[in-house]
């Protein structure tokens, strides 16, 4: 609950759209997530609503034809349900540290404006030719996430999304964590494994082409939970634009991750 130690602003122009939903990327070492945000952004027609300040984090601001923009930005569009939490693309340690200082920033602010649900999205190594789509949320919607033919997962996991968990679950806002799986995430898994250069350079070629399958199923389980429509039909071109700026960007931010960030030792 909030603590009303400080004056709050309330934005009461939220009060009037019904069943929102907010959704948090997490990070991945290929920028999947990333992705899905920035396709959602871009077709849906949103434009930034919302800054969050965290004092004590690293300044990084992005500039977009020549027009700065906020690290830390909320996308919205007008009456829409569905509102979009953009960060810079972090990944390990950087991740853990950014997504620790949100938490409690953004949860109060959903549950001040009446939100019913954080939607988060986190990305798994596939394990099989047909990649599925897992699920974490509260006792009381496993047996709906279930039904709408989502996979509950069982076992130990580190992500950013616990710090959100541990916050709603103290809130009246739901939290939903999908797990989407991929395959290009798993070759590059496998090439870190091997701990060999020329393996992860190999890896890092095939990554380049994205992950279009990987992209599309969050896209879906966002638009499924959130009852929002989300047009896939630019997403191909969407890839093949993303595909031409990974060549560039990829290999740095996969260096960047250490083995911790797949679980390797």
């Amino acid at each position: 609950m909030v603590e009303e130690t400080e004056p709050l602003i309330i934005d009461l122009h939220l009060r009037s759209i019904k069943n929102k939903t907010l959704f948090v990327p997490l990070t991945d070492p290929i920028m999947i997530l990333y992705s899905v945000a920035d396709y959602i952004v871009n077709r849906l027609d949103m434009s930034p609503k919302l800054y969050v300040r965290l004092p004590g984090m690293q300044s990084t601001m992005l500039a977009v034809k020549g027009a700065a923009v906020h690290p830390i930005v909320i996308f919205g569009a007008a009456g829409l349900p569905l509102m979009v939490l953009r960060t810079p693309p972090r990944i390990g340690e950087e991740a853990f540290k950014l997504y620790s200082y949100l938490a409690k920033v953004i949860v109060d602010w959903a549950e001040r404006n009446e939100f019913e649900r954080i939607v988060m999205i986190d990305v798994k190594p596939a394990t099989s030719e047909d990649s599925k789509v897992y699920f974490v949320t509260e006792e009381k919607l496993v047996e709906k996430i279930a039904g709408m033919g989502f996979t509950p997962y069982s076992g130990v996991f580190t992500s950013e999304a616990s710090f959100f968990l541990d916050e709603c679950l103290r809130s009246r806002v739901d939290a939903i964590l999908f797990i989407v799986e991929s395959k290009k995430v798993k070759i590059l898994l496998d090439a870190y494994r091997k701990r060999s250069p020329e393996a992860v350079e190999r890896a890092l070629q095939s990554v380049a082409e994205h992950d279009e399958e990987a992209v599309r199923n969050a896209i879906k389980a966002l638009s499924k939970v959130s009852g929002v429509n989300i047009p896939l039909d630019r997403l191909p071109d969407f890839i093949k634009e993303v595909s031409e700026a990974l060549k560039e960007s990829i290999p740095q931010l996969a260096r960047r991750a250490r083995p911790s960030t797949f679980g390797i030792a």
